[in-house]
């Protein structure tokens, strides 16, 4: 029971992580074409596709690997804190999550002004674009670091291990 448990839950896990990438991926394509001199009205619909993106498949799916991730490493041998790469993991995703917050609510408060002026869309079309760059490479960092598993243990995993020994 226990093997099924921790297949399901590393499925999840990749299968949100991945589909983070890809949302993430979808969000930074419309800030690239969203960065072009356009209308404001089509500059209102592409960013408002972003929020749509953002709110609905992004943040839903960056938390659900956060908490599958969390889930994944206390039931197997792994553990939440005895590596520094799944340390790292965490840390990033958490940071990842808190500037996706952050910035997908300084958006939808830009695009709620009934009057969106070209100085709005100037100063949000680049913050989109760098938050969304940064946010793929954070990610892509993060699958490396589950691949390569860089780093060793903890103090907390080898006084662990001491203790045990």
């Amino acid at each position: 029971m226990m093997h099924a448990l921790r297949k399901f839950m590393l499925t999840t896990h990749v299968v949100t992580s991945v589909g983070c990438i890809g949302a993430v991926a979808a969000y930074l394509a419309l800030a690239i074409v969203g960065l072009s001199g356009t209308s404001e009205e089509t500059a209102r619909t592409i960013h408002g596709v972003m929020e749509l993106i953002g709110w609905r498949i992004v943040a839903p799916l960056c938390i659900a690997a956060l908490v599958s991730g969390i889930v994944q490493s206390l039931i197997t041998p792994w553990g939440l804190f005895r590596y520094y790469w799944i340390v790292a993991k965490l840390a990033l995703t958490i940071l990842t999550i808190a500037v996706l917050l952050r910035t997908l609510n300084h958006a939808s408060e830009t695009l709620a002004m009934s009057v969106l002026h070209a100085d709005h869309l100037a100063e949000l079309r680049p913050h989109l674009l760098v938050h969304a760059s940064l946010g793929l490479a954070v990610l892509v960092a993060i699958t490396a670091i589950s691949i390569y598993k860089p780093w060793g243990i903890t103090p907390f995993a080898a006084r662990k291990k001491a203790r045990s020994a």
